[in-house]
């Protein structure tokens, strides 16, 4: 009777050491997990604010470069008014006739309508 206490008792004392010993080999393997996936999401967010960056970067530059094409468009295609061409000429002809104040009052309005029509 006593050798079958002594008996359960060691089987007892044997199955939660097992126990025991399978638990800490569990949390040791999820540590190495939990260690492994936090040094491969911190790689990810790394790659991916870098990329992030650069998509940046290059679709700003994109946008200057489309900002630049446009303005340089817009000015070849720029029709000014025939009031402003006549003043131009006004202008011109002035500064040919050395009449220099008259066409500089000619040009300052000339400039205003300039400014008025390429910001329509």
């Amino acid at each position: 009777r006593k050798e079958t206490i002594r008996q359960k008792n060691n089987i007892r004392i044997a199955q939660e050491q097992e126990l025991q010993s399978i638990e800490n080999a569990q949390k040791a393997q999820f540590l190495e997990f939990s260690q492994a996936w936090d040094n491969y999401m911190s790689d990810y967010e790394a790659t991916a604010y870098l990329s992030l960056e650069k998509l940046k970067e290059k679709h700003l530059l994109e946008f200057q470069q489309f900002s630049d094409d446009t303005a340089k468009e817009m000015r070849k295609k720029m029709k000014f008014s025939k009031d402003l061409l006549e003043l131009r000429d006004k202008e011109a002809k002035l500064v040919k006739m050395k009449r220099y104040e008259e066409a500089e009052k000619i040009k300052m309005k000339a400039d205003l309508l300039e400014q008025f029509e390429r910001n329509k």
